[in-house]
């Protein structure tokens, strides 16, 4: 056999060893959940009310109006892991809204630092809408987040009713 093909069989066999021993990140795992029947666990409670009449699961939902654009600090979660991708889920009602409504999402590390991002405008709600999936998506690949903080956008006034709260992680490779 010519050094070449014994070099190429060396390569690929040092591949596979290395490609075999990388552990596969685990599934992903809910981190809190809040079923919105109460306001204690929201951080602007100024904005919001509770309201039992209008509910997803049958128990009461978070309330929003508001007449001027508004963005409502929601809720926040210490982060026990790292190296992974955080999901906020939430059913999210709207009615009366002018313009839009939507999530955003802040992360916050040890050292001080953060980061922002928001949901797809292509999801936003405009207009009148009934309970319809939410979601908000931030990775933190290499690094330790301290925490997460959902946020709630009315750019102009409306009403939206906030239901059924998920903070997924998902482990990134």
């Amino acid at each position: 056999m010519s050094k070449i093909k014994i070099l190429g069989v060396v390569i690929i066999l040092s591949l596979l060893v290395i490609s075999c021993g990388k552990k596969k990140p685990g599934p992903p795992k809910e981190v809190d959940d809040f079923a919105c029947n109460d306001v204690e666990r929201v951080i602007s409670k100024e904005y919001v009310t509770l309201d039992k009449s209008t509910s997803f699961d049958g128990n009461g939902s978070i309330k929003i109006t508001t007449t001027q654009p508004l963005t409502v600090r929601f809720y926040e979660v210490k982060l026990p892991g790292e190296n992974s991708k955080y999901t906020f889920k939430v059913k999210m009602k709207s009615q009366g809204l002018k313009d839009s409504a939507y999530l955003t999402m802040d992360i916050h590390y040890p050292n001080g630092g953060s980061q922002s991002v928001q949901m797809n405008s292509n999801d936003w709600l405009y207009g009148d809408n009934d309970w319809t999936n939410m979601k908000v998506e931030i990775s933190a690949p290499n690094q330790k987040p301290a925490s997460v903080v959902l946020n709630v956008v009315l750019t102009d006034e409306g009403t939206v009713w906030i239901d059924d709260l998920h903070l997924i992680a998902t482990p990134l490779s």
